[in-house]
């Protein structure tokens, strides 16, 4: 969806505002509004920690997800098992029936969504055709608007990011990378960057109208102002300051502070020649002052060259090259004979010879003492729980047990580590209990990886002491086939 351009506002105080605003209306009107006609579903709250303050709030008997929090017409309004929910506005996340961790600020924001979780929109219509994408951030009114399943993308402006399924953008500026519909990893700063992206990749835009009109080229580098402007399909440029690379349509060209040419492939422009024809002397359409008048490059002179050499010459308008070389002249005769020289240095030891032959083995000596008996070796012990590990905490110990069970030996338990066969979406904290209380072995598993260690601290059993690893996190998380082991005796 494209929105016709305006002055953006700045959405994140006034999401912050409205919804601190909601959170004072829920409390009020939880002590004492009237439930009367004409809106009669105008207020819910339950044990579960849900509240809607809006007309037509139909949540009793449907919603089973918890903290979640509505304010505005029909806001919310779709919800059944989605839990940590903020919607703030007219429709706002009006589609969304099991997505959870979302927050919606603004009219139709997010109003869409339907599955995607862990999103935040702020502004109107911001992320307002999201379905299933997640990890999304879109601050100003319209950012995003035409994302559905596209994942992790940040867009801050009117409307910045366009998409559908591109994931991982960043776009931070009005109308940046507004028409991007299958394109990743692009990274847009400043008014108009980027703004007729399809599906190019990998691109980095900064400056007001970069890579303005790229639809599919990938791999840019546009730094300033206009850099490379009228490259539409063009893929590995390099263009910095202000309209460097603007006349460029082909590909692998560096560009710096020079407009380039429209035909260039492959070529390298530093500085723009004071009588050269890409200037704004000489070229209607450069924006490049005709400004370098002297060069100065280091770890040239002096430096001796091995292999073919040529004569380097340059031209009017700065282009470098082997200079033509005449014919070699015939070869000049032959010169007396010198006279004898002084007898030479000595010269260095030569190499050691061939080794000899190998001798006898001599007579086998006496059988030695026996050694001192080695210290006792060390095992393995561990355990873990399969499936998904779903909220708030789980517990493992030996082998498959979930509950505390004892050693049978006595020993020093060292060098925790667990593991998650799929990431975890939570910081999950885990530690181990001796007899029922926590001790100080521990680790942390960060968001969105799966392993941690504590090879620092160590605790000592008895044989009948009980042992039990315990994992603490906030809501729901995506962790799965969760175990640990560690050095045992």
């Amino acid at each position: 969806m494209r929105l016709s351009q305006h002055r953006p506002i700045p959405h994140v105080a006034l999401a912050l505002a409205v919804t601190i605003t909601a959170m004072m209306l829920a409390l009020a009107w939880g002590a004492g509004v009237s439930h009367a006609e004409p809106f009669a579903n105008q207020f819910y709250d339950d044990v579960n920690l849900n509240e809607c303050v809006t007309p037509d709030c139909y949540w009793e008997g449907q919603i089973t997800g918890a903290n979640n929090t509505a304010l505005g017409f029909v806001a919310g309004i779709s919800n059944t098992s989605g839990s940590e929910n903020v919607a703030v506005g007219t429709r706002a996340l009006e589609a969304n029936s099991t997505g959870s961790g979302n927050v919606a600020s603004g009219a139709e924001a997010l109003y869409a969504n339907t599955f995607g979780v862990e999103n935040t929109a702020s502004g109107l219509q911001a992320l307002y055709a999201n379905t299933t994408g997640k990890w999304n951030v879109a601050d100003g009114a319209g950012a995003l608007a035409a994302t559905t399943t596209g994942t992790e993308n940040v867009a801050t402006g009117f409307a910045a990011g366009g998409g559908t399924s591109g994931a991982r953008n960043v776009a931070n500026g009005a109308f940046d990378l507004q028409d991007d519909t299958t394109g990743s990893e692009n990274l847009a700063t400043g008014f108009d960057a980027m703004q007729l992206n399809v599906s190019g990749e990998q691109n980095v835009a900064a400056g007001s109208g970069a890579l303005n009109l790229n639809t599919t080229g990938s791999h840019n580098v546009a730094i300033g102002a206009g850099t490379l402007d009228n490259a539409k399909v063009s893929s590995d440029n390099v263009a910095i300051g202000q309209s460097a690379g603007a006349l460029i349509r082909g590909s692998n060209n560096i560009d710096i502070s020079n407009s380039g040419a429209s035909s260039d492939e492959g070529t390298i422009r530093i500085g723009t020649e004071v009588n050269g024809e890409n200037c704004t002397g000489n070229n209607p359409f450069s924006l490049v002052a005709c400004a370098q008048t002297r060069a100065f490059m280091a770890g040239i002179y002096g430096v001796p060259l091995a292999g073919s050499v040529c004569s380097v010459g340059v031209n009017q308008e700065g282009q470098l090259g082997c200079a033509a070389t005449g014919t070699t002249g015939a070869t000049g005769a032959t010169g007396e004979k010198g006279t004898t020289g002084p007898t030479g240095a000595e010269g260095e030891v030569g190499a050691p010879g061939a080794k000899g032959v190998t001798g006898e083995a001599g007579a086998t000596g006496p059988t030695g003492s026996t050694g001192a008996t080695g210290p006792a070796g060390s095992g393995i012990v561990g355990g873990g729980t399969g499936g998904a590990i779903g909220f708030s905490g789980f517990h493992m110990s030996l082998y498959a047990q979930a509950t505390a069970t004892p050693m049978i030996q006595a020993g020093m338990l060292r060098n925790l580590a667990v593991h998650f066969t799929a990431n975890v979406s939570k910081k999950t904290v885990l530690v181990v209990d001796k007899n029922g209380a926590s001790t100080a072995i521990t680790c942390t598993v960060p968001a969105k990886t799966n392993t941690c260690s504590d090879n620092t601290h160590t605790v000592a059993f008895a044989a009948s002491d009980t042992v039990l690893v315990h994992a603490t996190y906030f809501g729901f998380n995506s962790g799965t086939n969760p175990s640990w082991s560690a050095t045992y005796p």
